[in-house]
């Protein structure tokens, strides 16, 4: 308490917590949570994809680094990902998962939507219709901006050899670190659009530096997660004792979860400011 009096960026910080406890905020984060899950998978499912394709293209055994695990120069990454993507592919591409991923799509959004309303126009009480053409719309960028920003966080991981033999000519390694902090504030960049564009909308009543501001810090927060999911997933299947599609869903649900509560947060803390 003696800290929140002394500093106006704790009281709001502490009044923004109060908001999302005492307004049960936790509920409509669950909704996004479970309403995700399989969107979330289908996204993963295009990443590996992705990376597949990279590693057909790429002469090399192993094709990237990953700082959180001692991966063997010879282990072969290509064949695991196609093992992977054959364990995967056959529950998600058949007619009832490209349902699933189009009702998760728009549940997700409609959910995201909710949740915005309740926290930053609780007197409205505006009712957000399930099947309007939007939620779908919605949901599905929502699913391409993740796609970027794990695509991005995996390009950081590919090997300096890699990229030379993809590009037939061997850049300094001063200009493969630039690329990657490049790739980073890219990263950061498209996240805080993706966040500012939909929370201005919602929010026009609050000041634009506090929407910004919890744009800026809830896109480099996702940039973190994104790459602590996309290393723990290439983990998993890198160690031959792992199941990784178990951890694929474990690690999804996790991703999940705490970039649902960090959305609602940083909306209580815009909705904690002075309008």
């Amino acid at each position: 308490m003696q800290v929140r009096a002394r500093w106006g960026w704790a009281d709001h910080l502490g009044r923004a917590e109060d908001r999302y406890r005492q307004q049960h905020i936790e509920y409509p984060s669950l909704v996004v949570v479970y309403r995700a899950l399989f969107l979330a998978i289908c996204v993963m499912l295009a990443v590996l994809y992705v990376l597949a394709a990279l590693t057909s293209l790429m002469p090399g055994v192993n094709e990237i680094t990953i700082p959180t695990v001692d991966v063997p120069i010879d282990f072969d990454l290509g064949a695991a990902v196609q093992d992977a993507l054959l364990r995967s592919r056959s529950a998600v591409l058949d007619v009832l998962g490209l349902l699933t991923l189009i009702l998760s799509a728009t549940y997700t959004a409609k959910a995201i939507r909710q949740g915005s309303e309740q926290v930053l126009r609780p007197e409205e009480d505006r009712r957000i219709h399930t099947l309007r053409p939007s939620n779908l719309l919605a949901g599905l960028l929502l699913a391409a901006v993740i796609l970027l920003g794990w695509l991005l966080a995996l390009a950081t991981a590919v090997r300096t050899s890699a990229i030379a033999e993809l590009f037939d000519a061997q850049p300094a390694r001063p200009l493969v670190g630039f690329g990657k902090g490049f790739l980073i504030a890219a990263s950061v960049a498209v996240l805080t659009l993706a966040a500012f564009v939909p929370l201005r909308r919602i929010g026009r009543r609050y000041r634009t530096r506090y929407v910004l501001a919890a744009s800026v810090a809830f896109a480099a927060f996702t940039v973190g997660a994104n790459f602590v999911l996309i290393y723990s997933y290439l983990g998993a299947l890198i160690a031959p004792n792992t199941s990784s599609g178990i951890v694929l869903v474990l690690a999804i649900l996790a991703w999940v979860n705490v970039i649902a509560r960090a959305l609602f947060y940083v909306e209580c803390w815009i909705a904690e400011s002075d309008p």
